[in-house]
């Protein structure tokens, strides 16, 4: 892949995964489901539409010109071993 140089100013797909830790009350068996991708959805709070618009600021100006720049997006929040986010973006055309 072609690295671009930021801030990006064309169309744009972004990909967005927020890890939310696992609680470490939960058995083994609770955890082993989650590791194995069998339950891995975390429902609570905050909302998914709260963390992307947090995202998006953020990237203003730093990622991207603008968020509006954002053509496509998919996100989700899922249980992991730490909290951490994961961003994905990519040029939605083949060049910079």
């Amino acid at each position: 892949r072609q690295v671009c140089p930021v801030p990006l100013s064309g169309p744009l797909n972004l990909g967005v995964t927020f890890y939310f830790r696992r609680p470490d009350r939960w058995s083994k068996a609770e955890k082993e489901r989650v590791d194995d991708g069998a339950e891995p959805w975390y429902t609570g709070r905050p909302d998914l539409d709260n963390l992307v618009k947090l995202v998006k600021d953020a990237g203003n100006g730093v990622l991207w010109e603008d968020d509006a720049l954002i053509v496509s997006l998919k996100a989700e929040k899922v249980y992991g071993v730490e909290s951490e986010t994961l961003i994905n973006l990519f040029p939605a055309l083949d060049a910079c």
